[in-house]
């Protein structure tokens, strides 16, 4: 299974515009704990940090 958080600087403006790829990073993780750590510091530094799976093997 691969593990990766996708995040984005969130813009100010009140409605809701989704990003251009080109403004999406990516990171990938071995442990979802590491992962979930990862989002949770970005959301604090004001990203929008999602944690993303497949289900490959």
């Amino acid at each position: 299974m691969n593990i990766w958080v996708e995040y984005f600087r969130l813009d100010e403006s009140v409605k809701w515009k989704p990003p251009k790829p080109s403004e999406v990073s990516r990171r990938f993780f071995d442990k979802n704990n590491d992962a979930n750590s990862f989002a949770k510091r970005m959301n604090e530094k004001g990203y929008h940090a999602t944690v993303k799976r497949d289900q490959s093997l």
